[in-house]
C-alpha cells in the first residue's frame, strides 16, 4: 500500500487510472480505501478511445459496485475549507482536499495548485507517477509501455519534467 490512510482521488488522476484498463489492480495498491466525492464522480465522464481518435463515455459505477472506489459525501464541517479552497482550485480538487484535510486522509491529484494547497495544510499527496511506479515494480509482468501509452493517448497526461518520476516514465514510454 502506498498510503496507510484512506485516500481521496481527484478526477484527473481517476481518469488516468481508468485509461489504463487496470484501475482495479492499481487502486488496490494505493490504499485499503479509495474515495471519490460527488463532484469528482460527475467530472469523470469521458476518455479518448484506445487509438486517441474520438471521445468515449466512461463510468466509475462498476468500480463503486465492486467496492474498489467508495463514494464520500462532504459534511457541513468541511464546507468552510471547501469554500476557501474552491476560490483557487477547481471544485473536484477543492472538495477532495477539504474532505482529506478534515478527516486525515491522503489526496491523489496531479493538479499542481491542489498539490501545493494540500502540502500547505499538511495533507499527504500523491500523483499518478507516484502511484504507478511502485505498482509497476510489484507487477513486473505488466506491460508498462502499454499502460503509460494508454494514459497519454486516452487521458492526455504526461508528467511534467519536474516530476520526480519523469525520467522513469520517459524511459518506459517515449
Amino acid at each position: 500500500m502506498i498510503s496507510l490512510v484512506p485516500v481521496m482521488v481527484d478526477a484527473s488522476t481517476l481518469l488516468n487510472l481508468l485509461a489504463t484498463g487496470r484501475m482495479e489492480q492499481i487502486a488496490r495498491s494505493i490504499a485499503d480505501t479509495c474515495l471519490v466525492c460527488d463532484v469528482v464522480e460527475k467530472e469523470c465522464l469521458t476518455l479518448r478511445s484506445a487509438d486517441g481518435s474520438r471521445i468515449e463515455p466512461v463510468t466509475i459505477i462498476p468500480a463503486i459496485e465492486a467496492l474498489i472506489l467508495h463514494r464520500c459525501a462532504m459534511s457541513e464541517a468541511e464546507a468552510d475549507d471547501y469554500v476557501t479552497f474552491s476560490a483557487s482550485i477547481d471544485d473536484g480538487e477543492a472538495m477532495s482536499l477539504a474532505i482529506a484535510h478534515a478527516r486525515g486522509y491522503s489526496l491523489v491529484t496531479d493538479d499542481r495548485k491542489a498539490r501545493e494547497f494540500a502540502v500547505g495544510v499538511g495533507v499527504e499527496v500523491y500523483g499518478t507517477t507516484a502511484i504507478l511506479r511502485p505498482w509497476a515494480e510489484e507487477n513486473q509482468n505488466a506491460d508498462m509501455g502499454e499502460v503509460l501509452g494508454a494514459i497519454e493517448r486516452r487521458a492526455r497526461f504526461r508528467p511534467p519534467e519536474d516530476d520526480p518520476n519523469f525520467v522513469w516514465w520517459m524511459g518506459i514510454h517515449r
